[in-house]
């Protein structure tokens, strides 16, 4: 008989028993919230959201929808891990707004030209581990030779908006404008 309760005990202390799905419950409720009362614009623009942290907050929800949703109880560390990934998408998604770099770049820039030889000027911002530049000129008269480095030569005299966007992964992460004026 003491093998037996033995036995008893033993496979009643390995039953898996379901997780308590509230957690999740709430947190899918604040994300989707989140994402759907968000008003910030999906772009490269300051103030925007990064397309890759909307997709990835999307992407959290529905994996954590189809965990809470599933036929199959789940356990309470499978619950707990799928609430933590969807907090983590979504401060990634509230950390992901397009960043000012305009007051950080030397503003406005004055290039001149003298003696039919052209003259430059470079300004120089940090890069964080995995960032590059993409520099833009909205006008001929401002050459932009790298999208490494901030180094612009001045073309024909008039002015130009030079666009400098920090990039990560392939999104705009930091983006500013200086007006260049390439004098006569």
């Amino acid at each position: 008989m003491q093998a037996l309760n033995n036995a008893l005990t033993t496979f009643n202390g390995s039953v898996i028993v379901a997780g308590d799905k509230t957690t999740l419950k709430v947190a899918i409720e604040i994300a989707t919230k989140t994402l759907e009362t968000n008003t910030r614009v999906e772009g490269n623009a300051v103030g925007n959201v990064t397309k890759a942290a909307k997709d990835l907050l999307s992407a959290a929800i529905l994996t954590a929808k189809g965990i809470f949703n599933s036929p199959v109880s789940k356990t309470q560390v499978e619950l707990d891990d799928a609430t933590q990934n969807l907090n983590t998408a979504l401060t990634t998604f509230n950390g992901a707004v397009v960043g000012d770099i305009t007051s950080e770049l030397t503003a406005p820039i004055t290039l001149a030209k003298t003696s039919g030889s052209v003259g430059s000027i470079s300004s120089t911002y940090t890069l964080g581990a995995g960032e590059t530049l993409n520099v833009i000129s909205d006008g001929p008269n401002v050459v932009v030779p790298s999208s490494t480095a901030l180094a612009l030569t001045p073309g024909a005299a008039g002015t130009a908006n030079v666009t400098v966007q920090v990039m990560k992964g392939g999104q705009v992460i930091k983006t500013g404008t200086v007006l260049v004026t390439v004098a006569p």
